[in-house]
């Protein structure tokens, strides 16, 4: 409360407008946004814990089904499947903080694998079966799991029955990896810290079998001692234990170990949780089609399983069945990257196809147009849209839509749990309306890269702030928008590409001198990665065709040069070396400017 004393001659002044005077000259300072609804603390400590509770409040229900097959899991099969996975773990050696890496495609086991390695006090890194054994190799090395999961999509059996049916990698027979094909044998081979690995695929008649892992982790489940009973226990896990290992390149550089500990995923369910985010129901049914071996797809994945809720997942996104679901589940949440948004407006297909069940649209990755938003929502009329903005630093909702509160081109404000800010070049603190670096901290942030110590300190500060790479600003409401991107990082379809290393194999070229990686920006996929190269001397029948097939045969789909490869005289780069993306990028999108209004 203030008590003024008017000057003379103003005895206009009221108390509305010193009101207002406040609270304009306060939006200009500079501040840092805290989450504005009260919400409750998680009272588990651990993963396990949280989507055990849901799954038990659903044992007899139908939680995970598998949109192709109809095959499904209901909340207590789930509960003893990774009872049996975990300890047959157990029994093989799996302890405490040891390692298991799943390279599998959205299948009906892949919640089981992660739930066992938590209920073990283990760490699941989560990796992209589109990887080539050198990129598999390569994360392998670095996080060196104890059990390596994978689908052998290349056998011989498997090529033959992925001609008429696209779901062969989605079915559960597991065996050991005698049968896998040389690729992985190979991979192996070099791998002598991984003890044992599995195949995960449908059998030749098509019979779901668990293999001797399930099966000696049964044994004995009759009468059994005192000291077997507490062996297959839970194991005890603090909050700060690591749990989950994706692998990003962060805002620059090469893939690195992405440390999220049990606090962090426990802390992302609960904030996806908030009435005024998911506002999840028993009763939803939620498509699962994005990568569950992304952030994005994993926590969603954890979260509606310990709602209850119904998930129905796609092993390998095709946007007819993708429509078909929505429309035979009756889907009524469905997370989202900006590529589906595009595809449901511009595809004439879609109005054959009934979507009225959706209530909730959850768009990850980047916001959408004010153009394209409106769009969909003449598409799905009766759905919320709801923008979230993270990485998998900072794992779901850094920034959400609040409900009835929508701007379009914004990523939401604040969310659950985080604090958020932006800052200059130095540090400081800016005011609404300027843009700087988006700034993040809260209980979900990362514990660090894996083995990176530099790479960490350059993006978490001792006061546990993390610099997103994401330049932005914020307006008077704490509506935050995302203007540039610092960071080096291309997105396509939501897939993370390093141009670093897409330039280290470039490199490897023996015509190739010098090299740059930059993302093209294109409306259906976000950004192309596109390669700006030097030939080296008397290589002048160097094609851009030529090194296409080069990233084709030694890079995953998704790093593929489908932006295209320009030849240059040189690169430009800073006195230090560094390459100079930005005046690369300009000099690219003039070009196109030039060529489109000719």
């Amino acid at each position: 409360m203030a008590f003024v004393v008017r000057k003379p001659g103003q005895d206009d002044l009221s108390e509305e407008e010193l009101r207002g005077y406040v609270e304009e000259m306060a939006s200009k300072q500079p501040q840092i946004h805290k989450y504005s609804v009260e919400i409750a603390l998680p009272t588990e400590s651990n993963i396990y814990d949280v989507v055990e509770k849901g799954l038990k409040e659903h044992a007899n229900k139908k939680v995970l089904i598998n949109g192709v097959t109809q095959e499904s899991l209901t909340g207590q099969k789930i509960l003893d499947l990774t009872t049996q996975l975990s300890n047959g773990l157990r029994k093989r050696g799996f302890q405490k903080g040891d390692t298991l890496c799943i390279c599998l495609q959205n299948d009906l086991y892949y919640p089981v694998l992660l739930l066992a390695a938590f209920r073990n006090g283990g760490i699941a890194t989560t990796a992209n079966p589109g990887l080539t054994a050198d990129e598999l190799k390569k994360q392998l090395r670095d996080s060196r799991p104890k059990f390596l999961f994978y689908s052998d999509v290349s056998a011989t059996a498997a090529q033959e029955a992925l001609k008429e049916l696209d779901f062969i990698e989605e079915s559960f027979h597991v065996m050991k990896s005698a049968d896998s094909t040389t690729a992985v044998k190979d991979l192996l081979k070099d791998l002598d810290f991984i003890q044992e690995s599995f195949l995960v695929m449908k059998s030749a008649d098509g019979r779901h079998q668990f293999d001797a892992l399930f099966q000696e982790g049964t044994e004995g489940s009759g009468e059994t001692s005192l000291a077997d009973y507490v062996d297959s226990l839970p194991v005890a896990v603090g909050q700060s234990d690591i749990a989950v290992l994706p692998y990003s390149s962060g805002t620059t550089g090469l893939p690195k170990g992405v440390q999220l500990s049990h606090r962090s995923i426990v802390f992302a369910i609960a904030a996806n949780k908030h009435p005024e985010i998911l506002g999840l129901k028993a009763d939803d049914v939620a498509l699962a089609f994005l990568p569950f071996f992304h952030i994005f797809g994993c926590v969603f994945l954890l979260t509606y399983l310990s709602g209850g809720c119904t998930q129905v997942l796609m092993p390998k996104f095709n946007f007819g069945q993708f429509l078909t679901i929505i429309q035979e589940f009756k889907v009524t949440s469905l997370p989202i990257v900006p590529p589906i948004a595009v595809a449901l407006v511009q595809q004439p297909i879609v109005r054959k196809f009934d979507l009225s069940s959706i209530k909730l649209v959850i768009v990850g990755a980047a916001p959408l147009s004010e153009v394209l938003e409106s769009k969909l929502g003449e598409i799905i009329p009766g759905a919320d849209i709801c923008h979230g903005y993270g990485l998998t630093e900072a794992p779901m909702g850094t920034h959400v839509t609040p409900k009835g509160r929508n701007k379009p081109g914004s990523c939401g404000t604040v969310g659950p749990f985080y604090e958020s800010k932006v800052v200059d070049d130095s540090g400081n603190l800016l005011p609404a309306g300027e843009h700087g670096n988006i700034c993040v901290r809260g209980p979900q942030t990362m514990s660090g890269y894996l083995g990176c110590p530099g790479e960490t300190a350059a993006i978490l500060d001792k006061d546990g702030w993390l610099y997103t790479g994401d330049i932005g600003y914020y307006d008077e409401e704490g509506f935050y928008f995302i203007v540039d991107r610092a960071k080096e990082l291309i997105k396509w379809k939501g897939f993370q590409v390093a141009p670093a290393e897409l330039e280290s194999l470039l490199l490897q070229h023996p015509k190739v001198l010098d090299v740059a990686v930059v993302g093209l920006p294109d409306e259906r996929a976000g950004e192309l990665p596109m390669a700006f190269v030097v030939k080296k001397p008397g290589h002048d029948d160097l094609s851009e065709e030529e090194l296409r097939g080069y990233v084709e045969a030694h890079a995953a789909d998704h790093k593929r040069l489908r932006g295209g490869v320009r030849f240059v005289d040189a690169i430009p780069k800073s006195e230090s070396g560094k390459i100079l993306r930005r005046i690369l990028k300009k000099q690219l999108l003039d070009s196109l400017k030039g060529e489109s209004s000719n």
